[in-house]
């Protein structure tokens, strides 16, 4: 009798320690999915979307202030911003003046602050003729200017100029370029 209540006990031992190791993994099992879930859902909420061919374009009071295309583009929704490729930024000025046309290989649209930032190959043109190159630039719209602290090339029918740093203001047509200024004029031509 006393052999079969000392096997009862370590019989009853054993099963109470196999039902807390099976709560312990089961306990165990469900704090890792719950550890999973949360890095899935946060992985899904800040989600980019990939778009060719984009178009945004911002105009007030029934007048178009610009236009922005790209060849294509990450919309990261958390940040607000779009990461662009092959972009042509068009910049309305009055009529008497034409827009200012830039093209870049890169460029960021922050939504918020409605600022364009471009950069690799950046080109501008305007409908009389002046261009200017530099390797970054950053549009803000608010202000209506161009800003720069790369080196730039400004050039036209009378003058090129080149310098490091620039701003440039799209509604008073006037470039102010910062520093290590170099000027070449053009005797005899004149701006059309």
């Amino acid at each position: 009798m006393s052999k079969s209540l000392y096997f009862r006990r370590i019989l009853g031992f054993v099963i109470l320690l196999a039902a807390l190791a099976t709560i312990a993994v089961i306990i165990r099992y469900f704090i890792n999915n719950a550890k999973n879930d949360n890095k899935n859902s946060s992985k899904s909420v800040s989600s980019d979307i990939t778009m060719e061919t984009i178009h945004f374009t911002e105009s007030h009071q029934n007048r178009k202030d610009w236009e922005l295309f790209a060849h294509s583009g990450i919309h990261d929704k958390p940040k607000e911003k779009t990461s662009l490729a092959d972009v042509r930024f068009i910049v309305e000025r009055d009529i008497k003046n034409g827009p200012v046309t830039v093209t870049a290989k890169q460029g960021v649209y922050l939504h918020t602050p409605k600022t364009i930032h471009l950069s690799g190959n950046v080109l501008a043109k305007t409908e009389n003729g002046m261009t200017f190159e530099t390797t970054q630039i950053n549009y803000d719209s608010a202000k209506k200017t161009f800003m720069t602290k790369e080196k730039v090339r400004l050039t036209d029918a009378a003058l090129s100029v080149d310098g490091v740093g620039m701003d440039l203001f799209v509604d008073r047509q006037q470039a102010i370029v910062k520093s290590r200024v170099e000027a070449t004029v053009y005797p005899g031509k004149r701006i059309k």
